[in-house]
């Protein structure tokens, strides 16, 4: 089965310049330009956030991919689910389908990209939630949605009588949200969709949705900072002003809520 055990990875390698590649990378649901965006400074942090990210060497990005079925046959199984996890290198570290308990249509099969011999060669759930239970106790886990993907697992689980996954949950979407900068009425930033990464011609899967989150954190890291914003705000609120001032792991020691290092 294709599943590697879930472990820290020691260094980051996910460089800047080779993620993004040329500069016709774009992101379709990037809509707000340097100039345009309503508080420059929100932005300026989401860039922060990315860099910083990509500097601390122990943490990995979580994808869950589902599909369904509208049969209600009690005889055939109307959901598949795939789980993937990838390091800061891009590397895969788990990239499995959950093995259904029933019947498969092909049609699902066709819909989730993969064949019968697949499925049901495929680890049980509990295989699977010991390697992330495991995983999750040691490691920070960047994800979109924090919340629906918290919802998916805990649906997993109870259908499986198992105890909830429980991990220190990063929303990559919050910092694109904020990055791109649409405002909803009532205040707050527009939360955005994974966005389509022009000219990727990868697959749908859990894999390629931990990849296009990746894409986003490097887009992030990689943009400039608008050093304008003090022409607006006061002036000790520039880019320059969050620079960080301690070293980018122990920043984000500090953000995750990690003791510092002695």
């Amino acid at each position: 089965m294709d599943v590697i055990p879930l472990i820290p990875v020691k260094r980051c390698c996910l460089k800047i310049q080779e993620s993004v590649g040329t500069s016709e990378f774009v992101m379709k649901n990037e809509t707000q330009n340097e100039t345009g965006h309503p508080n420059p400074i929100d932005r300026n942090k989401a860039i922060l956030w990315a860099r910083d990210l990509l500097q601390f060497p122990e943490w990995v990005i979580l994808a869950v991919k589902v599909s369904r079925s509208n049969r209600t046959s009690v005889d055939e199984c109307n959901e598949l689910v795939s789980i993937a996890v990838i390091g800061p290198e891009n590397n895969v570290l788990l990239d499995v389908l959950v093995r259904p308990d029933k019947a498969v249509s092909n049609d699902l099969l066709k819909a989730h990209g993969c064949d019968q011999a697949r499925a049901f060669s495929s680890p049980s759930f509990e295989a699977i939630h010991k390697i992330l239970e495991a995983g999750f106790a040691k490691t920070p886990v960047v994800v979109w949605a924090p919340s629906r993907l918290q919802q998916t697992l805990d649906h997993l689980c109870a259908v499986s009588h198992l105890p909830e996954l429980r991990a220190r949950f990063i929303s990559a979407q919050a910092e694109y949200s904020k990055y791109v900068g649409d405002e909803l009425p009532q205040g707050g930033y527009e939360m955005k969709q994974i966005p389509d990464v022009v000219g990727s011609t990868e697959p749908p899967s859990a894999v390629s949705e931990c990849r296009k989150i990746a894409e986003v954190i490097a887009h992030m890291a990689a943009s400039s900072q608008i050093s304008a914003s003090a022409l607006t705000f006061n002036k000790n609120w520039s880019a320059a002003f969050y620079r960080p001032k301690i070293g980018p792991t122990a920043k984000i020691r500090e953000i995750l809520g990690f003791p510092p290092v002695q």
